[in-house]
């Protein structure tokens, strides 16, 4: 008998011997109907306690029935955002504008929700979302009057990732560089050691001349938006010397040659081989 705004009833006619029956539903609207087993339904648009009568009539008689009806009255859904079409990784700010609402749900398209009044949220990945924002009151008795209300966002930029050699590399040795990606304009590659490329082709050959340890990262661009690519492995350049010194030791007619290894690496050596050339 209670409901939130719009609020559909189904009252349903058990009268006997009648064969008029006109309904008043307490709120301006009537009706008359002539079958004494019946359900007639109506929607409540205002909200508001309503008395509902009903008046059962034959040849002979005539009789009544009143039963009440309340109506919620039910918050509204309303939001704004910052901008409509952004890049990945841009914020997107978001403003509640709902009315008499208490608890409220963001649906942001991509799995993610949020409780929070006002949220701020960033897309990773592009695409097209449309973002929800459920609002409620709850009467008492425990009687919840939800609505909801959606815009339509549309994140730029792609999907892409940085591919390379991860591990150990010689200096003076070139290293390739890939973006996997499509619907790219331009690329800049970023080789950790203040160095940078920018080019149309998703491929390049970089050599490394100095020992170190490099991050590299990328920047890729679709239109107007940038999407940064920053992995977390890195390439580890040595420039290894190889080197020795021996000595002689005499004893008893016997000679023996002492070797001593003096190579030099960023990283010290891994192995050693020795080739005494006989």
């Amino acid at each position: 008998r209670t409901g939130c705004l719009p609020h559909t009833v189904r009252f349903f006619n058990n009268s006997q011997g009648g064969n008029v029956f006109q309904w008043n539903f307490g709120d301006g609207a009537t009706l008359t109907t002539n079958r004494n087993v019946d359900t007639v339904v109506h929607t409540y648009t205002q909200a508001g306690t309503f008395t509902v009568t009903l008046r059962a009539t034959n040849s002979c008689s005539d009789t009544s029935d009143i039963e009440t009806i309340s109506t919620l009255p039910k918050p509204k859904s309303a939001f704004t955002v910052n901008t409509s079409a952004a890049c990945t990784f841009d914020t997107l700010r978001f403003t509640n504008q709902s009315d008499t609402a208490i608890n409220y749900l963001w649906r942001f398209g991509d799995g993610t929700t949020s409780q929070a009044i006002n949220p701020s949220k960033i897309y990773s990945q592009s695409g097209n979302y449309r973002v929800w924002l459920i609002v409620s009151r709850t009467a008492p008795g425990g009687i919840a009057c939800v609505d909801s209300s959606f815009r339509d966002i549309v994140i730029g930029g792609g999907n892409a990732n940085l591919l390379f050699s991860k591990g150990y590399a010689c200096i003076n040795q070139a290293q390739r560089f890939e973006i996997t990606t499509t619907g790219a304009t331009q690329y800049t590659f970023y080789f950790g050691n203040g160095d940078s490329l920018q080019t149309s082709s998703p491929i390049v050959q970089y050599t490394y001349t100095t020992a170190g340890i490099y991050r590299p990262f990328a920047q890729v661009r679709y239109g107007t938006c940038l999407t940064r690519l920053a992995p977390l492995d890195t390439i580890r350049v040595d420039d290894p010397k190889a080197g020795y010194r021996y000595t002689l030791e005499q004893s008893c007619g016997q000679t023996t040659l002492r070797f001593t290894d003096t190579s030099k690496t960023f990283f010290g050596p891994g192995s050693w081989r020795w080739d005494f050339g006989d």
